[in-house]
């Protein structure tokens, strides 16, 4: 299945159990304009997407990934795929490109995500 980033995030932000109940463990396809990437506390290559506000997207990809910094630009127009785990507290190791608040907030997050577009 397919979803815009903002869609996903307006879910979780109106109701964040009736949105795990709809997407929690569940594969999507999520298309997006790139905020930032990093690295997680665990080591994990992450995209940001711009979903509203205080509700972004963060898809984290498999242990292993490599140099994905360079693949991506901000505002970039992405799809990435990957499944979705919930609105889950920050674990960004590094500050991205949008400062100190990305490191506190909360995030849609998914992971094994892959790039489809």
């Amino acid at each position: 299945s397919s979803i815009g980033a903002s869609r996903l995030a307006g879910d979780y932000s109106r109701n964040e159990t009736a949105a795990d109940d709809k997407y929690q463990g569940k594969v999507f396809e999520v298309a997006g304009l790139v905020i930032d990437t990093g690295r997680t506390t665990s080591d994990l290559f992450y995209v940001t997407l711009n979903g509203i506000r205080n509700f972004p997207i963060q898809c984290n990809f498999p242990s292993g990934v490599t140099g994905g910094e360079a693949q991506f630009t901000r505002s970039q127009q992405v799809i990435l795929k990957g499944t979705v785990e919930g609105y889950l507290p920050s674990d960004v190791a590094e500050v991205g490109q949008r400062g100190i608040f990305m490191l506190t907030s909360n995030r849609v997050t998914l992971s094994g995500c892959i790039q489809i577009e």
